[in-house]
């Protein structure tokens, strides 16, 4: 079956990614950039997090993981410590300065979803997200088997 919702996924994304740090900037937030806005929304929403589950929740590779928390770290927005069970293990907690910027990057991303999802309704929207749900699933299951 040919299809062109790949495609158009990965221009849905880019076009998406442009906004958003185009409003992260135009509301006077540079501490961070939108990829890391991502790393900052898990640890808003879950607490102190190892790296690997950072790179799980937000689907960053290690590497990017690794270069994206160092630049955080460097801006004051987190701190890496090991954990005292798991030397091996790095456990990322947000700081003060990273938690006032919450309440902000919440109203950016209402903003997005609203201009993202107009005109769409309840029940297209759910069924958009578990569509996507779906794709993911097929992509985590692929790249666990290791092909």
């Amino acid at each position: 079956m040919k299809s062109n919702a790949g495609f158009l996924n990965s221009q849905n994304t880019h076009l998406g990614n442009r906004i958003f740090e185009k409003m992260l900037k135009d509301s006077g937030v540079d501490a961070f950039s939108g990829a890391q806005g991502r790393i900052l929304y898990v640890l808003w929403e879950n607490g102190t997090l190892s790296v690997s589950q950072i790179c799980k929740l937000t689907s960053l590779a290690n590497s990017t993981m690794t270069v994206m928390l160092d630049q955080m770290e460097d801006r004051g927005l987190i701190s890496r410590t090991r954990n005292a069970k798991n030397r091996k293990q790095i456990l990322v907690t947000l700081t003060e300065n990273a938690r006032m910027y919450k309440k902000e990057y919440d109203n950016i991303s209402d903003r997005m979803n609203d201009l993202t999802y107009k005109g769409f309704s309840e029940e297209e929207l759910s069924m958009y997200e578990n569509m996507l749900l779906r794709i993911k699933a097929n992509l985590e299951e692929y790249i666990e088997k290791g092909e």
